[in-house]
């Protein structure tokens, strides 16, 4: 997980149009970033850190958790999120994940969910979330995979 991170917008009064359009092209682009050799997609622990460093957002800010989201979101040392990127696939685990962190995410942050258009059970906990939330942000496919919405005021 990324906690609030001193170069990325977390209100709406500092974000400008440069910094939406650079995080836009990040989204859009992104998957053509190649993991170092030897490496695998959802590998290891050493595997995300080493992307976060070569895109130089890795500082003293950024704590990763290791495990379920059920089990190590509910003690997770986050009081605000500027971004959050859920990649769950499953029904549970991304229900969990939107229970435990989406009330963190600030006005003017983005979620991201990767597999929206992947898996059934993923798109219906993001529904049903959004829904039983009054959350009518609009949802922008990202890929042929994912979606996002950037927080309003609700």
């Amino acid at each position: 997980l990324m906690r609030l991170q001193q170069s990325f917008p977390v209100d709406v009064a500092n974000v400008t149009d440069d910094t939406v359009r650079s995080f836009m092209f990040y989204l859009t682009h992104g998957h053509h970033l190649h993991p170092p050799s030897g490496s695998c997609v959802g590998g290891s622990l050493d595997h995300v850190r080493s992307n976060f460093a070569r895109l130089g957002l890795l500082d003293d800010q950024v704590v990763f958790l290791k495990g379920f989201f059920s089990e190590t979101l509910v003690d997770a040392p986050i009081d605000r999120l500027a971004l959050l990127r859920l990649d769950g696939d499953l029904y549970p685990s991304t229900r969990d994940a939107l229970v435990l962190c989406y009330p963190k995410l600030t006005v003017g942050g983005f979620c991201i969910v990767d597999d929206y258009y992947s898996f059934e059970e993923c798109r219906r906990a993001v529904d049903e979330y959004r829904e039983s939330h009054g959350i009518t942000d609009e949802l922008v496919r990202i890929d042929r995979l994912s979606v996002m919405w950037r927080r309003g005021q609700q």
